[in-house]
């Protein structure tokens, strides 16, 4: 495909003194030819431009001698190959009610690319995926609230996306993680969108026991909770606050209850002290 000079060795049988060997091309891109006596060298023109994918061009040139019957040797040229189709590696690490840690590996690092979650029921909403990302392009492009008109380059990105954080809004509900290739100038490089399942779980809720009047004395306690739903990894934490509750109106009026600030917890954690 680059071209380049090109050698090959060559012998004549029973050569007659004094006649030497001559070269007839047949195609331009095939040219300066030069003979020694075992070998011929020419140039061929460099086949860059022609339609990625596509056959090898070909051509021949004459090799004549006195006396000698002409060969033709041919000349094969390869076309550019095709690009490799872009393609996503897309992983879903973990996933809590409201958000998910997500991976995007692109076969081609320096590739474009647009990566985003969608809710299932959305996405099912389109068409087709060409569908999806046309709405995509009109909203990059559309203005924003300050009259600037929008850029594709804005919402694109390229490398490996490893481990990173999407944030969602429902739990219980089936997303797509998807990706396709974008160009600065609204190209798609990917005929199509890949896209990866996955479902958010419940929201986690505590279920503690009833309160309890304490003795003046103090001690240890132990309050009893459960956790429904819970968050793989996710530790329960405590955390105190405190409640003071007295009394105000007027002397004629049973005291209204107010608060002011005095102990109270907030179930957290497994034990308490």
């Amino acid at each position: 495909m680059d071209g380049g000079r090109v050698t090959l060795n060559y012998s004549i049988t029973h050569p007659a003194q004094g006649s030497e060997i001559q070269i007839t091309p047949r195609e331009e891109w095939v040219h300066d030819f030069s003979v020694s006596a075992q070998t011929i060298t020419f140039t061929v023109d460099s086949n860059a431009d022609a339609e990625p994918g596509s056959e090898p061009r070909q051509t021949f040139f004459t090799v004549s001698y006195p006396e000698a019957y002409d060969k033709a040797v041919i000349v094969r040229q390869s076309a550019p190959e095709e690009a490799a189709a872009l393609t996503f590696e897309l992983t879903v690490h973990r996933v809590t009610p409201s958000q998910a840690e997500v991976s995007c590996i692109p076969s081609d690092p320096m590739a474009t690319y647009v990566l985003g979650v969608m809710l299932r029921s959305e996405y099912e909403e389109y068409a087709s995926d060409q569908a999806l990302i046309e709405s995509d392009i009109e909203r990059f492009l559309r203005p924003g609230w300050t009259g600037e008109p929008g850029n594709i380059a804005d919402h694109l990105t390229s490398g490996s996306q490893i481990e990173i954080t999407e944030y969602l809004y429902y739990a219980e509900r089936d997303y797509y993680l998807y990706a396709y290739g974008l160009d600065a100038d609204g190209t798609v490089t990917t005929p199509l969108i890949t896209k990866e399942l996955f479902t958010t779980p419940a929201k986690p809720s505590i279920e503690a026991g009833e309160p309890e009047i304490y003795p003046v004395e103090g001690g240890t306690f132990e309050v009893t909770f459960r956790i429904d739903n819970p968050i793989d990894g996710a530790t329960a934490e405590t955390e105190l606050h405190s409640l003071f509750t007295g009394g105000c109106g007027k002397m004629e009026q049973w005291p209204l209850r107010v608060a002011f600030g005095g102990p109270y917890l907030r179930v957290r954690g497994l034990k308490v002290q």
